[in-house]
């Protein structure tokens, strides 16, 4: 059985709007962890995308 790849939610934000509408909505619910967490997926987002 082939094993599943962890989840990397990075290569998901490939666009702005994306990365605008999912930090909006963790700024929104997400307590400070999970905003810092969002940030750093923001920005690993926009090194793969280069």
């Amino acid at each position: 059985m082939n094993e599943l790849k962890d989840f990397d939610i990075s290569e998901y934000l490939d666009n702005q709007e994306i990365r605008d509408e999912y930090l909006a909505q963790v700024l929104k619910n997400g307590d400070k962890d999970e905003i810092s967490k969002a940030i750093e997926n923001i920005e690993k987002a926009e090194t793969l995308k280069s």
